[in-house]
């Protein structure tokens, strides 16, 4: 859940709610408590950052482009499209790509 954690540190605690309000209850909790302080990473520091966060579980830093890509990839399947356009509205343009050619389906969630 580092991803989702690190992807809660970029939003504002309003969009963090609306956000986590369309997610599962697995994933909303995380964003939900996440420290809300709109960091505004760029791609690279968003990935350092879910690496920062996976250091306590044991994976390798360099799977944490991995990780942020499959959390991201679940978040925005199961978002509405608008709620997509906000969270992006947030984020640096070097992570829209995170959220876009999503290849999870919201049934899978």
């Amino acid at each position: 859940m580092s991803a989702a954690a690190t992807l809660g540190e970029t939003l504002t605690g309003g969009e963090a709610e609306d956000v986590a309000a369309q997610l599962p209850d697995e994933l909303a909790w995380v964003l939900e408590d996440a420290d809300h302080d709109g960091a505004g990473y760029d791609r690279g520091a968003f990935v350092d950052r879910v690496g920062e966060h996976l250091r306590d579980i044991d994976v390798e830093p360099d799977d944490a482009e991995q990780f942020a890509e499959a959390v991201t990839d679940a978040v925005a399947a199961a978002l509405t499209g608008g709620e997509v356009r906000d969270l992006m509205s947030q984020l640096d343009d070097d992570l829209h790509p995170l959220f876009e050619d999503v290849t999870v389906h919201p049934d899978q969630l």
